[in-house]
């Protein structure tokens, strides 16, 4: 559609809908190279109009309110089963990097853990908090943090309960939280009530041990990482 309503319209002149710049702006991440190529058969956007679009869309650290509200809207047209999923959280390298956002008139690339503040020190990790389906293929991040090499087990429960609170008013129901056996992670878990007896954590009503729950189907050696039931 894009191509036939700008046949005639001259570069600044060219208009594009939501969806049009949406799927633009993900082919150009992808690779830009093939993207400049299209464009010589395909009056696409131009790399400025795609940044001043992408622009407009806030990402801060912490919990995304749009994904939120997005998954009180799959809740409601999902059955119970497809309801339930597991909440992984895993840190992802970053280079130290400063820049400067325009959009929010700040300089990124420090220590920032959302709600509980910015550092003066540079990140290096970014932590990642995803929401995965059990018995349906979906999966969607709802939270990210960036954090350092010092971060602290009370930090990092306080930041999973602030998770875990976020996603239960939506009727998503996490029966399960997946981290790898980082020192930091085995910390937190003993934060949040868990022991070598009681490896699990309760959370609202619900309950569940790793022996009463059927998700792990791997064997001893495959399931390493820690996994707390709740």
């Amino acid at each position: 559609m894009a191509e036939l309503r700008n046949r005639n319209r001259k570069g600044q002149g060219r208009r594009y809908t939501e969806m049009e710049k949406t799927l633009a702006a993900s082919l150009y991440h992808k690779s830009r190279r093939l993207y400049n190529f299209l464009r010589r058969f395909i009056r696409l956007p131009t790399w400025k109009t795609l940044k001043t679009y992408t622009k407009k869309a806030s990402f801060h650290s912490g919990i995304n309110g749009a994904v939120i509200e997005l998954l009180t809207k799959m809740a409601g047209k999902f059955s119970s089963e497809e309801q339930q999923c597991v909440l992984i959280l895993d840190e992802v390298s970053l280079k130290r990097r400063f820049y400067y956002d325009d959009a929010s008139d700040l300089v990124n690339g420090y220590i920032d853990l959302g709600p509980d503040g910015r550092k003066a020190d540079p990140a290096c990790h970014a932590l990642v908090f995803l929401l995965q389906g059990i018995y349906s293929k979906w999966k969607i991040p709802v939270a990210y943090y960036l954090t350092g090499n010092d971060l602290k087990a009370f930090e990092l429960s306080r930041i999973t309960s602030a998770v875990l609170e976020a996603i239960a008013p939506t009727g998503m129901k996490v029966r399960v939280l997946i981290s790898d056996g980082a020192n930091v992670n085995k910390s937190m878990y003993k934060h949040l009530g868990c022991t070598e007896n009681k490896p699990f954590f309760s959370w609202g009503q619900d309950l569940y041990h790793d022996r009463s729950f059927p998700f792990d189907q791997g064997t001893e050696k495959q399931s390493s990482n820690p996994r707390i039931f709740i």
